[in-house]
């Protein structure tokens, strides 16, 4: 009888614990949102956890950004830019 209230206050004891750690993980990061004053928008994530900076940069141009009767302008423009034009 001992033995079985020991083993299932071990398996209530794990339960809780690995809620605990989903809750933690479900919050996931804090973003913070800035918009410059030329309409650049930025996304700013902090983890101190390493001494490291991460940069990526997204620019709202491409096919899916044209409008009708300016199709193929982006191709075109990459490969100018890969050629050095």
């Amino acid at each position: 009888m001992k033995q079985s209230r020991r083993a299932a206050s071990l398996v209530l004891a794990l339960l809780l614990l690995s809620s605990l750690a989903g809750a933690a993980r479900a919050q996931g990061p804090v973003i913070k949102t800035h918009t410059l004053k030329n309409g650049m928008k930025i996304l700013v994530e902090e983890d101190r956890s390493i001494p490291s900076v991460a940069l990526y940069i997204f620019y709202r141009i491409g096919s899916r950004n044209e409008r009708p009767g300016t199709t193929g302008i982006s191709h075109f423009f990459e490969h100018m830019m890969f050629n050095g034009a």
